[in-house]
């Protein structure tokens, strides 16, 4: 329950963090940095369970003056082998998966590694180096594509802009988040991901973690917009979250401080990105599907998407993958008494027996509102009331 993401090319690496604990659906909280630096050499990002990576830290600091950018990565080593060690003589717990980003510098050298551990008490550990690409860990892993998306997006970016580290990382966050809200808006809490990521880069021996003010808007469905002004900053020497228009914030600590008080659901959201479109509303059989409408004094715009639902019940989220099935434009105008709506990805219930003659006329009839209302049984909410 969290995501980790790494996009490396040789020396140069980025990675996004969220910042969600999951204790269990029902009780998740924005407060963890997911960052553990153990001194100017050596340092984890970290997923899965919080109990075993407080057992883990001990030992790396057991061991961190006799690991060096030789054996860092090696089976024998004194990192990999104290940590294999304490996994295994851990009891057997389904909870008891870990594991994360390894980052190793030598300052000597200009060199790194970046290398990835899973670990599961009782069972043992397991090590690799992290590939040029895109690698994520966590349940984001799950997304269906997630890392090809990922790295299409990526590497044409980066083929056009280079690769300039917090640009390239602010890209992979804005992806990231992108395909999250695609999966629908309750993919947050049904993934245990924060709806607000940290950013880092890596080149050379030289790391650093980017603190920032972000301030800007995003469209919401009915042709509004959402504001939103919120900072990531370290404040007298602690890390905080902050949203500049509520004047609320919150304290982030690392997993080796952070102390879980009993509050429930302490949610980050100053983008509001867990509001809005949710698929698991309008599954129509095996599928998806759903609409984009745009009206102006002048023209009236509709884009019509299909994809399939992933997960298992209740926590049904919506591939985003999306297939587009029509898309047009035409002078604006009203459908007898009724007025077109502004509405963004809004869910069709369209029944199971009637998908494959809808898909066969949509092309041609986006905008014949009588032909479609045999079809998408809620098309009065492309409407005006």
């Amino acid at each position: 329950m969290t995501i980790l993401i790494s996009y490396k090319q040789q020396e140069k690496c980025v990675f996004v963090s969220d910042f969600r604990v999951s204790f269990n659906t029902a009780n998740q909280v924005d407060a963890m940095s997911k960052f553990l630096a153990f001194d100017n050499r050596l340092a984890f990002f970290t997923a899965g369970s919080v109990v075993m990576w407080s057992m883990v830290v001990p030992v790396i600091r057991q061991v961190i003056d006799q690991v060096n950018l030789l054996n860092v990565c090696d089976e024998d080593g004194p990192l990999i082998s104290s940590l294999r060690n304490m996994t295994e003589q851990t009891p057997y717990s389904a909870a008891g998966l870990f594991g994360g980003f390894g980052i190793y510098v030598d300052t000597a050298t200009n060199q790194n590694i970046v290398f990835q551990i899973r670990g599961l008490a009782g069972r043992g550990l397991q090590i690799s180096h992290v590939s040029d690409g895109v690698t994520v860990i966590g349940s984001g892993a799950n997304i269906p594509n997630i890392e090809g998306l990922l790295r299409v997006n990526l590497d044409d970016y980066v083929e056009v802009n280079e690769f300039i580290l917090k640009p390239t990382a602010e890209k992979l966050r804005n992806e990231i988040k992108e395909i999250l809200v695609k999966c629908g808006s309750s993919s947050f809490e049904k993934l245990g991901i924060s709806p607000i990521f940290n950013i880092s880069g890596l080149i050379g021996s030289a790391f650093q973690m980017f603190g920032e003010e972000i301030e800007g808007g995003r469209f919401v469905s009915g042709g509004m917009s959402r504001e939103y002004h919120f900072s990531f900053e370290r404040v007298n020497g602690a890390l905080v979250l902050r949203d500049l228009l509520s004047n609320t914030e919150h304290c982030v600590h690392d997993i080796t401080t952070f102390q879980h008080n009993g509050s429930v659901g302490i949610e980050f959201d100053p983008e509001g990105l867990t509001e809005g479109f949710d698929p698991s509303s309008c599954v129509s059989g095996h599928n998806i599907y759903f609409i984009s409408q745009w009206v102006e004094d002048s023209f009236l715009e509709r884009t019509i998407f299909k994809t399939t639902p992933f997960g298992n019940s209740p926590k049904l989220l919506a591939n985003p993958n999306y297939i587009q099935l029509a898309s047009a434009v035409c002078q604006a105008r009203t459908s007898g008494k009724n007025i077109h709506l502004n509405v963004y990805r809004h869910g069709l219930i369209i029944n199971p027996v009637n998908q494959n003659t809808f898909e066969e006329v949509i092309q041609q009839s986006i905008f014949d509102d009588d032909l479609l209302t045999n079809y998408i049984e809620n098309i009065n909410d492309l409407f005006i009331p």
